[in-house]
């Protein structure tokens, strides 16, 4: 082999593995235009082979093979099972996202930043670009070039901010946690957490490109929520905060997998592109000009008073660094357009990039399963019952009574297979064991659901349980906590203390307030029922004229009586408009209701009702007077003042408004 050709491989190999090593580097087909019709890339290039190592190999099989290949054998404690299938230690072996993580515990994927898990920290909406979903694949904002460079930081970024610094634009970096054997990114030994503060400080976006760069579309749900807050607590532990823009490696998070779902209830933007410089299939000097061309004839087709452009490069390569990103920077001036952030083209103000990691708890390094080793327990404690199926030290929650299991997993999730009951599984937080004595739990186990007297403060608002603690005893509206009174994502769907059937009945919370008979839930002597709302919307009348009876209830008086007072009174309403269009019955996925789409609101995490057209937020779930009373709009989800929420409560809980 010509040393040119030893030179050449030298410079790629070590960075082929931020595409996959595996699955191999990913082609996007269609630069430029085509790109901005694309929702979804599938291509992978074929598989690397890796070959055996004579290096020290331990666990495994009896050759120390390990992986799916080898009937999922797994290498010992601090052993990394390699591409190829061996047990070994040391960059080839470990570095992600190569390492077969669930074979390997010593894997850098397995690594665990310090600092506490963010995973409880409430995700409201943050601004009008949707989570989840299709993703974002372009800007709306005429003139600017939005330029994102994935999977560093690395040994080039520096180089990189330099040069934008000296033009004055801003990029976007989507950072990995620890991939391609470069160490965690929060290592304060490291280059790596003073190069993502210089980003802040100089004003880029930091956003999210997975802790190891695994394939989201390819991994189980836990892994996948594994690799997001991961990477949420390192970045934290940089910057204070943790961003709400990510990118799915590989372009890979299609419908279907679970992935688009599991990233709306992050929170997250799922961010694409329009234009693919495909800078790391042009790495070599000889090559990079190929990257350059496909960055020009795209700007060129457009003008910066009528297009935008998002562009994605990587700066672990040399030459996009130091040659691609210069030609760019230029590229941009000579054409009048302005290089923002991906927040920036989409319009959206920089307090809605990130959340504040205030809220994290305490975690401990997550188990893998293994022939030679047993892990312990978490030593915490419950301090409630799962709603939801989530568990375990990240939020207290335990698996007693869940539907679907009674075991929590290292991973922080309910279920009765092996993986959720086997190794690593939590009896904190439910039971352990083999899942078929697991799967009968909730009834021939004789465990219970954590209970205790209530100790913590009187709720001031009606909230009780999670972060603040507060007890339902006393509260005036009932002494009953719903299972809702304390997870972030139904905190508009009911009130929390009450004395309902929904606050006193299934899922009541014992550790915040009384349980059981609804007449024991408050006082006896004021109204303990609350007007229900149909459960699926329902098409307003297609007649001009309705008649339509209503109860109101007065609100209780300030006096040392509680008893209160309803007047009945009979409307009639009436309205000139043409048949309203039916719902298609799909739950609004981005906050938006009837109208062209049909969605409707019931289910919708920030509000339940959908305001009518004509009004300042036409065609908009929420849960405010104008939603639900003034405007609502009852073909397309609830109305009435039960589902409102005041501002006193969302300031009360820290979400603002």
């Amino acid at each position: 082999m010509r040393f040119a050709d030893i030179f050449a491989a030298s410079l790629v190999a070590p960075l082929v593995a931020a595409h996959g090593g595996i699955p191999g580097a990913p082609k996007v087909f269609g630069l430029g235009g085509e790109l901005r019709q694309r929702r979804s890339v599938d291509s992978r290039a074929s598989r690397r082979v890796a070959h055996p190592r004579l290096n020290a190999r331990q666990g495994g099989d009896a050759e120390h093979r390990c992986g799916a290949e080898f009937g999922g054998a797994v290498c010992a404690p601090g052993y990394c099972c390699s591409s190829a299938g061996w047990c070994g230690q040391g960059p080839e072996f470990c570095q992600a996202p190569d390492c077969q993580f669930q074979y390997g515990p010593g894997c850098d994927a397995n690594q665990l930043p310090s600092g506490g898990s963010t995973r409880p920290i409430p995700r409201p909406q943050l601004g009008n670009v949707p989570y989840g979903g299709e993703g974002v694949y372009a800007c709306s904002v005429p003139g600017t070039v939005a330029i994102t460079y994935d999977d560093g930081p690395y040994i080039y970024t520096n180089d990189v901010l330099d040069q934008f610094a000296a033009y004055g634009f801003k990029a976007t970096f989507f950072v990995t946690g620890n991939n391609i054997g470069k160490g965690a990114i929060d290592d304060e030994t490291k280059p790596w957490p003073a190069i993502i503060r210089r980003m802040i400080a100089e004003g880029h976006q930091v956003a999210s490109h997975t802790w190891s760069h695994q394939d989201l579309g390819a991994i189980t749900q836990e892994q996948r929520i594994d690799q997001m807050v991961k990477n949420e607590m390192a970045i934290s532990n940089i910057i204070g905060k943790f961003p709400t823009y990510m990118r799915p490696p590989y372009s890979s998070c299609a419908a279907g997998t679970g992935c688009q779902e599991d990233l709306e209830k992050l929170g997250y933007v799922i961010s694409y592109f329009d234009l693919d410089t495909d800078d790391y299939n042009n790495v070599l000097p000889e090559k990079i000009q190929k990257a350059k061309d496909n960055f020009a004839n795209l700007i060129n087709l457009g003008n910066p008073l009528a297009n935008d452009y998002l562009a994605i490069a990587h700066d672990i390569h040399q030459q996009t660094a130091l040659n691609l990103t210069g030609f760019m920077l230029d590229f941009l001036v000579s054409k009048g357009y302005r290089g923002v952030t991906i927040g920036e083209c989409l319009g959206e103000p920089e307090a809605n990039w990130y959340r504040a990691a205030n809220g994290r708890v305490p975690t401990s390094t997550p188990s893998l399963p293994s022939s030679t080793v047993t892990s312990s327990a978490p030593t915490a404690t419950a301090t409630g019952v799962t709603v939801d199926g989530t568990c375990g030290v990240a939020n207290g929650l335990s698996c007693i009574g869940f539907e679907a299991g009674t075991c929590c997993s290292s991973y922080g999730w309910c279920g009765s297979s092996v993986d959720h009951c086997g190794t690593g599984c939590q009896s904190g937080f439910g039971t352990c064991g083999s899942p078929a004595n697991s799967s009968s739990a909730a009834s021939s186990s004789t465990s219970a659901a954590p209970t205790s007297v209530p100790t913590g403060p009187a709720s001031p608002d009606g909230t009780c349980g999670g972060s603040n603690g507060y007890t339902c005893i006393g509260f005036e509206q009932g002494e009953c906590c719903s299972q809702y009174g304390w997870w972030p994502d139904r905190i508009l769907t009911l009130p929390f203390s009450g004395s309902t059937a929904d606050h006193c009945g299934t899922g009541c919370n014992p550790l915040f307030g009384k349980c059981g008979d609804t007449t024991t839930g408050g006082n006896t002597d004021k109204a303990t029922s609350t007007p229900s709302a149909p459960s699926t919307p329902t098409p307003p009348p297609s007649s001009t004229t309705t008649t339509t009876t209503t109860t109101t209830a007065a609100a209780p008086t300030t006096t040392t009586t509680t008893k209160t007072t309803s007047t009945t009174k009979t409307t009639t309403t009436k309205t000139t408009s043409t048949a309203a269009p039916k719902p298609t019955g799909q739950k609004s996925r981005d906050g938006t209701c009837g109208g062209r789409n049909g969605y409707h609101c019931v289910g919708f995490v920030l509000g339940e009702c959908c305001n009518a057209q004509g009004t300042t937020r036409t065609g908009f779930c929420g849960a405010t007077r104008d939603n639900c009373e003034k405007n609502c709009n009852p073909a397309y989800g609830k109305c009435g003042k039960e589902y409102v929420w005041g501002a006193r409560v969302l300031r009360g809980m820290g979400w603002g408004l």
